[in-house]
């Protein structure tokens, strides 16, 4: 992973949210919210497609794991779309890496 603090604190965010019960809204919320206000902030820059790689696998990951929080955070954001697209370029890219692996 990128040593951007961004990124390390979106991580943390993700791993926090294992700790938190799915029946705290309140507290799910919050970490909803921070998670929202920190992938605003990334996209907001102009970034290159490696940081682009970095945001969709740990929102790629978020979704998987936290269905519902990823649909909120999606709500909440500015650049709805742009998540969607950055998760559709790692699975791309994932299957890419997949079918020229098995040309050998």
């Amino acid at each position: 992973m990128s040593e951007n603090p961004a990124l390390m604190k979106l991580n943390e965010l993700i791993e926090k949210l294992f700790q938190i019960h799915p029946g705290d809204k309140t507290r799910v919320s919050i970490v909803a919210k921070e998670i929202a206000m920190i992938v605003d902030q990334l996209l907001s820059d102009d970034v290159d497609e490696i940081m682009e790689m970095e945001i969709g696998k740990l929102l790629d990951r978020l979704k998987k794991t936290h269905f519902q929080v990823f649909n909120d955070v999606v709500s909440r954001s500015r650049y709805g779309m742009k998540i969607n697209d950055l998760i559709q370029k790692v699975h791309w890219r994932n299957l890419q890496r997949r079918l020229s692996g098995s040309r050998s």
